[in-house]
């Protein structure tokens, strides 16, 4: 939607993985009360504190909130992909 080409798409998507990655604190070790201000907006960050929580045993009653949270952050996406996608007006 944002780029014409499918190189520059491909870019874009790469930095915005690279930045989520480093605002949810997956490359550096960042202050705690940071990561957990700006990093709960990223997928990464639930993602991680999912795969903390597998790791670690934790009860499946503990884990489901970061999966509903990854469910709804899907569907948001999923649904601007959607809009984008009738927006633009592709037809294969």
């Amino acid at each position: 939607m944002f780029s014409k080409t499918k190189a520059s798409a491909g870019s874009i998507v790469n930095v915005i993985t690279v930045v989520m990655t480093f605002i949810s604190g997956g490359m550096a070790p960042l202050p705690e009360s940071w990561v957990n201000s700006v990093g709960a907006f990223t997928l990464n960050h639930w993602v991680l504190q999912a795969v903390l929580k597998m790791m670690l045993h934790a009860e499946v009653s503990e884990i489901l909130p970061n999966l509903l949270v990854l469910s709804i952050i899907c569907l948001v996406l999923f649904s601007a992909a959607v809009i984008s996608y009738r927006k633009v007006g592709y037809h294969g």
